[in-house]
């Protein structure tokens, strides 16, 4: 059966730095010349200072170290020596110069940059059909006003009513006003109906920073007609000649159906809690055909209520968080506003055995014990292996192709506990 080509690039313990140059924290194995690559990347980051701001970014070492367009993260921590998100949806064309995607960091002047876990996903959708993904990304730089504005767009014209789609949309904003929040959600449309979450609203702590940040949802047609996605973003106030600045955005779309096996589901409604433990909200599983690499993905937006209010963020295979433990014990998101709605994501792989169901649960956990929590809650998991072509012999003459296998979605179940040790600081999973 033909299957999905995978790298994934992860960190499993804390690497720091004080240099204000930009230093490697991890690269991948080596890309093949010519192959277009399509990128979901998270990371957990942090700076030792609270007022100062530190930088990420995503370099191409096949294409003369090319920094990927809008991949710097430029933040002033909300809390020093916390960790917040390093989050990028994109796609290179690999050059002919060698080596692979990677991660770097810069410190502050006086100060320590670290980056304490990292997952690169890095996919060759190559053997897909051209019908089976989409990828649209948009770079024009614009002032935001206060009235949500179209990014990039992308309208579907072939489907199927009934399938799923798995859809991913990333956004990068200038934070030019540390008193107006920056507003972006992912926006769907099919005929009559519409939808416009998930929704992130978000303060900077700083004028210079850039912030980006993605979400995904997997979504089931009603009908036929053309589905139109897009990215709209604004700013909740007006403020003359201070407003923040969109820098661009992407969607990148998936048909699940395309896939050996896939399970999927969408919750909007706040679940919220006085819990301080990690607590599940959402759980799926996914039972392989085939032995063989699995990709799961999560999202979920954090609504603090609260200013300097903190969450983590984890995906557990069996009781296991996947790739490495790292996310067990460092924060994915910290609010610099009441009002803020910052979107946590998590992407990983693991290896699924044949016909043995797994379970995969979207854990999250706060450390203050007022009743909030999370809302517009995604979990999706995917086989590497492709939905191929079965033939059967002359005297039972049947094929299936790709677009009969049926979509399910599921709401949150119990979770396994297990404990699992943390990996190597930098490793790689190729299927």
């Amino acid at each position: 059966m033909p299957s999905l080509g995978l790298i994934h690039t992860t960190v499993s313990s804390t690497v720091s730095s004080t240099s204000t140059s930009f230093t490697e924290v991890a690269e991948s194995s080596a890309l093949t010349d010519g192959t277009d690559y399509y990128i979901i990347a998270t990371g957990l980051v942090e700076g030792s200072s609270n007022s100062k701001v530190f930088e990420w970014q995503l370099v191409d070492r096949t294409n003369g170290d090319a920094v990927l367009t809008n991949s710097t993260v430029k933040r002033e921590p909300n809390t020093a020596d916390k960790c917040q998100s390093y989050s990028f949806v994109g796609k290179i064309t690999a050059g002919r110069d060698g080596g692979g995607l990677a991660f770097e960091q810069k410190a502050a002047s006086a100060s320590t940059v670290r980056t304490q876990y990292l997952s690169i996903l890095i996919l060759d959708l190559s053997s897909l059909a051209a019908t089976d993904f989409f990828y649209a990304t948009d770079d024009t730089v614009a002032d935001h006003t206060t009235t949500l504005a179209d990014r990039v767009t992308h309208t579907l014209t072939s489907r199927v009513d009934g399938e799923t789609w798995l859809v991913f949309g990333w956004v990068a904003t200038a934070m030019d006003n540390v008193g107006r929040s920056a507003e972006a959600l992912l926006y769907y449309e099919q005929g009559a109906s519409n939808s416009s979450e998930p929704l992130m609203l978000y303060e900077g702590e700083d004028n210079t920073e850039q912030l980006s940040a993605w979400v995904c949802r997997p979504y089931s047609f009603t009908s036929d007609a053309n589905v139109t996605w897009k990215i709209q973003s604004r700013d909740d106030q007006a403020c003359s000649g201070c407003q923040n600045d969109y820098l661009g955005s992407t969607l990148l779309g998936l048909r699940l159906a395309a896939f050996a096996n896939s399970e999927s589901g969408y919750a909007s409604a706040d679940q919220d809690t006085t819990s301080t433990d990690f607590v599940q909200i959402a759980t799926d599983t996914l039972t392989p055909d085939a032995a063989g690499s699995v990709i799961a993905v999560g999202s979920a937006i954090f609504d603090a209520g609260s200013a300097g209010r903190d969450t983590y963020l984890r995906l557990q295979v069996d009781g296991t968080t996947s790739p490495n433990a790292q996310p067990d014990g460092e924060t994915s998101a910290v609010a610099n506003d009441p009002t803020d709605q910052l979107a946590i994501q998590y992407a990983t792989s693991y290896t699924g055995e044949a016909a043995t169901a797994a379970v995969i649960d979207l854990d999250a956990k706060k450390t203050n014990g007022a009743s909030y929590g999370w809302e517009m809650v995604s979990l999706a998991a995917f086989t590497t292996e492709l939905f191929g072509i079965v033939t059967f012999s002359s005297v039972a003459a049947e094929a299936y192709t790709s677009g009969s296998k049926a979509s399910q979605s599921h709401d949150a179940g119990t979770v396994a506990d297990q404990t699992h040790d943390a990996g190597a600081a930098a490793s790689e999973v190729r299927p």
